[in-house]
């Protein structure tokens, strides 16, 4: 008799399936081409933020790690001699920043610029 209820209710979930019907399918397609570029987007966003922090730990672990080792390794300061600073050349910003430094804006030598002249358009 088992069997006969078994079947009795195969059937009747036959009969139940078979008056089913799919709901017609509506497909958006702004929507479903938004989803579409959002998930091409996804992988390329994520490997630019990760390289992103990648180069922010590495800016600052570059940052400290220098404080740390200077305040380790003291080195005594180096003392400058006249003799090691090149000779410079007259028209050198150097030199005429010292000539300036040591007897003021007179000490700058002439300017050699061509006079300007009128442009008109009868001389083209």
């Amino acid at each position: 008799m088992s069997e006969q209820h078994e079947h009795e209710m195969n059937s009747e979930l036959e009969r139940a399936l078979k008056s089913v019907r799919p709901a017609p399918a509506y497909v958006d397609g702004i929507t479903a081409a938004f989803n579409a570029g959002r998930r091409s987007t996804r992988r390329a966003l994520r490997t630019w933020q990760s390289v992103a922090a990648a180069t922010l730990l590495l800016a600052i672990g570059s940052w400290a790690l220098p404080a740390h080792q200077t305040q380790s390794h003291e080195r005594e300061p180096t003392q400058v001699t006249q003799t090691m600073v090149p000779s410079l050349s007259p028209q050198s910003l150097g030199r005429l920043q010292q000539a300036v430094n040591e007897h003021g804006i007179d000490a700058l030598p002439p300017t050699n610029i061509a006079a300007a002249h009128a442009m008109r358009a009868d001389n083209l």
